[in-house]
């Protein structure tokens, strides 16, 4: 059975007339490893509804990224 992922809020910093308002705008998920290293990041925000964003970290074989 694979674990649940963490849940993250997140939040968005809006500046209105000298008052600031914090509204959500999405939740990531981080899946991670049996040794507890992030194995992946999925990001659902409100702005793309139907879309899911995943992020995966840099593998070791794969070297430094091109500038």
């Amino acid at each position: 059975m694979a674990a649940k992922p963490e849940v993250l809020n997140l939040t968005l910093r809006q500046d209105h007339n000298e008052k600031t308002w914090w509204r959500p705008c999405g939740v990531a998920f981080l899946h991670r490893n049996e040794d507890s290293s992030i194995k992946s990041i999925t990001v659902k925000l409100d702005l793309f509804p139907n879309v899911d964003l995943v992020a995966f970290p840099k593998r070791a074989e794969e070297g430094s990224p091109a500038s």
